[in-house]
C-alpha cells in the first residue's frame, strides 16, 4: 500500500506528534483528533521523507508536528459554540425518525495567561451527536428494551478538559519545566451493517451494533534547557 497516511487496520507510516511526542494510539496507529487541545492550536509542521531513524517505523513516510501555543504577554480567551441538523434523505421511505431530525452540537473553550514566571493554559470541549443511523427495526409487540437494539446506532457523546503549565526559573536563564495534562470520557456507538438498500437504509443490522465506552489521557511532565550557544536539551 502507499504510505500516504492511515489504512484501517494496518496502522500509519505517517507519524504525528504532538508538541514533539507521538500521539498516535498504540492499537491500530491511528489519530484521534478529538484527543487533542486543537482550539489552542499554532502551527501544524509537515516534514515530508523518511523520519523513521527519529520518530521510528510509523514515521517512514514523513512527519506531522502539531503544536499548541504558550501564553503571550496579555491573556487570551477565546470560546466557540456550534450546532448542525441532519437533513431528511431525499428517499423518503429510508426516514426513519419522526418529526425531529437528528442535531448535532458542541462548545469549546480556551484561556491562556502568564503569572509572572508561571504560563497557565486552560482548555475544553463538548460534544454531542444523535446520529444518522438509527436502531434496528422492531416489530411493535416485541418486547425488546437492550440499549444496544433500541438506541440510534451512530451516536457520539464526549467531554474533554486540558491543561497546560510552564515554569521559566528565575535562578537558572533558559530553564523552563512544567507538566500538560488531558482527559477525554466519550460513549459513542458503531455500526458494521446496514439493514437494507430500502427502508433499513439508514437502520442497522440486528446484532452489528458496537456501543463503546472510552477514558483516554495523557500526562506529559518535560523539563528544556537552552544554553547560552543556542543548544536545546530537553527530556520529556
Amino acid at each position: 500500500r502507499a504510505g500516504s497516511g492511515f489504512s484501517y487496520g494496518a496502522g500509519s507510516r505517517v507519524q504525528v506528534l504532538g508538541g514533539g511526542e507521538p500521539i498516535l494510539s498504540g492499537g491500530i496507529g491511528r489519530m484521534n483528533w478529538s484527543c487533542r487541545p486543537i482550539e489552542n492550536l499554532e502551527q501544524v509542521e509537515v516534514i515530508k521523507g523518511a523520519s523513521s531513524v527519529m520518530h521510528g517505523s510509523a514515521a517512514l513516510s514523513g512527519v506531522i508536528n502539531v503544536r499548541t501555543a504558550y501564553p503571550r504577554s496579555e491573556p487570551r480567551t477565546r470560546a466557540t459554540v456550534f450546532a448542525g441538523m441532519y437533513d431528511a434523505p431525499e428517499r423518503k421511505g429510508a426516514k426513519w425518525w419522526g418529526d425531529n431530525n437528528p442535531l448535532q452540537g458542541g462548545a469549546s473553550f480556551f484561556h491562556s495567561r502568564q503569572f509572572g514566571n508561571f504560563d497557565l493554559v486552560l482548555g475544553g470541549n463538548a460534544f454531542s451527536d444523535a446520529g444518522y443511523i438509527g436502531p434496528e427495526p422492531i416489530p411493535p409487540d416485541s418486547l425488546a428494551k437492550d440499549p444496544y437494539r433500541t438506541a440510534p446506532a451512530n451516536y457520539e457523546n464526549r467531554i474533554r478538559f486540558n491543561v497546560g503549565t510552564r515554569w521559566r526559573s528565575k535562578r537558572t536563564e533558559g530553564l523552563s519545566y512544567g507538566i500538560n495534562a488531558n482527559v477525554m470520557k466519550s460513549r459513542s456507538t458503531n455500526v458494521f451493517i446496514w439493514n437494507d438498500v430500502d427502508s433499513g437504509l439508514y437502520r442497522s443490522f440486528p446484532g452489528t451494533v458496537t456501543r463503546t465506552l472510552g477514558t483516554q489521557y495523557t500526562i506529559d511532565p518535560f523539563v528544556v534547557y537552552l544554553s547560552p550557544g543556542g543548544m536545546r536539551h530537553s527530556l520529556k
